[in-house]
């Protein structure tokens, strides 16, 4: 009689302090609400977290340990893990977990249905994330004391913060001004636009132009700006005044007049926006969530802070706050590194499309496709971007594949790349969208760190 394959579901759960398991669960209910969420999940499965194992003061890495050890005990793995794939289709990193140890389960969640809710689902959790440090630190009020060196550290991010919420507020007035003023000036240029109707509209744009460089001035004009923002700031801000005072020498009926504008705006554009996006990226570097983290930890639990166990809310625990800077710290260097990995694919893609507009020779063509190839490995073995390969396949270049130096100077070979190109670069949009979202959310933390200061 042939013997029962053993059950993958088994062994991955049992396994998950090593396999990554334990650590991907306490980062996705490691936010506001994250036990009671946890807890209606397990409760479809016949466990109640705060009855069997007294979650209301534990941290929620302890929480997902002794479920995990209860789960194993009861013989419920397979269960566990079907409820929590299902539950949170969004969890980029828990797919990823469960393609690579439980497979049969991904069609539990249709791919289609995983990049529907993805988005939605990130946001939630950052935005929850950040609320549950705000929500710690507003109960704890005096009881944390933090050293000097410490003290400093927080000085430290709070800095950082305003910097990156300037050079954030600078790259969104761009972008504006991209969605608006250009396209309008590229509008305008038409021989077919009336003179009267163009003098208008270019009178206008100088107006959007006033209003965006106003936006940029008071968003980062505060006390403690570095040099080196400062310095961007000027530099931006004296460009734009350059073009306003160049555009308003022009004869504003003449179509050249429109053209000429867009150009210089365009100009303008590509550079500061490359620039600011990253400046911003260099700055959500350097702030230094992992050591303030650190620092958290060293704090004991102020004995003034009662155990919670009307179960109505999260428990009140140094360690979550401690947890929830570092899982802000470990999202935040997913986010930079492939925005790093997109902007060196974006470069090269320019590389690309320089030598088949020219004579490029087809060897230099291969050696940058074999690049490209490079960096997407390198973006899909993030969490944040599993399917890569796959959108990316569905432009009609397999990104998997070498390419045939013979072909490369084929119409349909062009062709292809060119649309491999908007696939990448939409792509590209993705991910700096996300880590603008994030840096814009991490501002929030600027108040309750300034408190537990004062």
């Amino acid at each position: 009689m042939a013997s029962v394959p053993p059950d993958p579901a088994i062994a991955a759960w049992d396994d998950g302090g090593n396999n990554g398991l334990d650590a991907i669960l306490a980062r996705a209910f490691g936010i506001l609400g994250g036990y009671l969420e946890l807890n209606t999940i397990f409760e479809a499965i016949r466990l109640n977290l705060f009855e069997e194992i007294g979650a209301y003061d534990l941290p929620m890495r302890t929480v997902i340990y002794k479920v995990r050890e209860t789960i194993t005990s009861e013989g419920m793995q397979r269960q566990t893990l079907e409820a929590l794939f299902v539950k949170l289709p969004g969890n980029s990193e828990l797919r990823t977990w469960t393609g690579q140890h439980v497979p049969d389960l991904l069609p539990l969640v249709p791919q289609a249905t995983f990049e529907t809710v993805r988005p939605a689902y990130e946001a939630d959790r950052m935005q929850r994330r950040v609320q549950s440090i705000e929500r710690n630190f507003e109960k704890f009020g005096t009881a944390l004391t933090l050293d000097a060196a410490d003290k400093q550290v927080a000085r430290d991010i709070i800095q950082r913060l305003q910097e990156l919420d300037g050079f954030k507020g600078a790259h969104d007035a761009l972008h504006q001004l991209q969605m608006t003023a250009l396209a309008e000036l590229q509008r305008v240029a038409a021989g077919t636009t009336p003179p009267a109707i163009r003098a208008m509209s270019i009178l206008l744009q100088l107006e959007n132009l006033r209003t965006a460089g106003d936006a940029i001035r008071a968003r980062m004009s505060f006390a403690g700006i570095s040099p080196a923002a400062a310095q961007a700031r000027n530099v931006l801000i004296d460009q734009i005044e350059k073009i306003i005072s160049l555009i308003g020498r022009l004869d504003r009926e003449n179509p050249k007049s429109a053209e000429t504008a867009a150009s210089v705006l365009r100009s303008l554009l590509r550079q500061q926006m490359a620039q600011f996006d990253s400046l911003l990226v260099t700055t959500s570097e350097q702030i230094p969530f992992g050591a303030f983290a650190s620092a958290i930890a060293r704090l004991p639990q102020p004995a003034t802070i009662l155990v919670n166990k009307d179960l109505k809310e999260d428990p009140v625990l140094i360690a979550n706050i401690q947890s929830g800077f570092q899982d802000v710290a470990n999202r935040l260097v997913m986010r930079q590194s492939v925005h790093r990995y997109w902007q060196q694919i974006d470069a090269t893609i320019f590389n690309v499309e320089e030598l088949l507009a020219g004579s490029g020779r087809e060897i230099e063509i291969e050696f940058h496709w074999q690049n490209i190839q490079s960096l997407i490995g390198d973006i899909a073995r993030f969490p944040v971007e599993p399917d890569v390969t796959s959108v990316l396949s569905q432009s009609g270049i397999d990104v998997a594949a070498q390419i045939d130096p013979a072909q490369v100077r084929d119409e349909s070979f062009r062709l292809a790349f060119s649309m491999f190109t908007s696939f990448a670069r939409v792509r590209f949009q993705r991910a700096d969208t996300a880590l603008l979202e994030d840096c814009g959310l991490l501002r929030q933390l600027n108040d309750p760190l300034k408190a537990l200061l004062s």
